[in-house]
């Protein structure tokens, strides 16, 4: 065991993002364009 209990959570103005990170990444860039 190593002591993780959960993956990570990522937050989007106060609502979680359920997708892969890759998603959340293509997401924000494209919102920064």
């Amino acid at each position: 065991r190593s002591g993780v209990n959960g993956t990570p959570s990522f937050y989007v103005n106060g609502n979680k993002f359920d997708g892969a990170a890759t998603d959340l990444y293509q997401m924000l860039k494209e919102s920064t364009e």
